[in-house]
């Protein structure tokens, strides 16, 4: 099969994900946690972003701080996103391990650490994903929110541009707000 035929194939998986998890209410539909919900969207994320460096094999989602998340990331690690296996880390603002992520949640325990940590994000290409109330306006570039029982997200355009990375307009147009 040709990378053509894979590319659009997977994108078509990724949106008729991302499609069915959008207007679902979370409190309503399905006792799934709000969390699981998280973890569905950013592998959507992850399969509707390019990076200016890819990975051979793996793409590193990485957790910064306390995790929010329980057990819900173990649903999607090991998936694919293109030809890369998704794996699931959990790191520290200090060292180089953030620097090794493609893709990072930030967890409300590092509010205070965010301008350091979008600043490692912008210098290395890494997609910053957070559910801090106004996180795409304070310049993380996806911010999930949630907004009448219901799964939402922002994205700061202007930020993944400066870390050389590109989102898909697919993605972009099921935003609540790009900035």
């Amino acid at each position: 099969m040709n990378r053509l035929l894979l590319n659009f194939l997977s994108a078509i998986t990724g949106i008729s994900l991302l499609w069915a998890s959008l207007p679902m209410a979370y409190a309503y539909a399905d006792p799934t946690p709000e969390y699981a919900l998280k973890a569905a969207f950013i592998y959507n994320f992850a399969n509707f972003t390019e990076w200016p460096v890819k990975s051979a094999e793996t793409l590193n989602l990485c957790v910064l701080g306390s995790d929010p998340f329980d057990n819900a990331l173990s649903s999607i690690e090991g998936k694919r996103v293109g030809y890369a296996k998704l794996v699931i880390k959990h790191v520290a603002i200090n060292g180089n391990a953030l620097r090794s992520c493609q893709m990072v949640f930030i967890s409300a325990s590092e509010k205070g650490n965010l301008p350091a940590i979008l600043d490692i994000a912008r210098e290395s290409g890494i997609l910053t994903i957070a559910d801090l109330q106004g996180a795409a306006q304070q310049g993380v570039m996806i911010g999930l929110e949630v907004e009448q029982k219901k799964i939402t997200f922002e994205v700061n355009l202007d930020a993944a541009r400066r870390a050389r990375l590109n989102i898909s307009s697919k993605l972009l147009r099921l935003a609540k707000a790009v900035y």
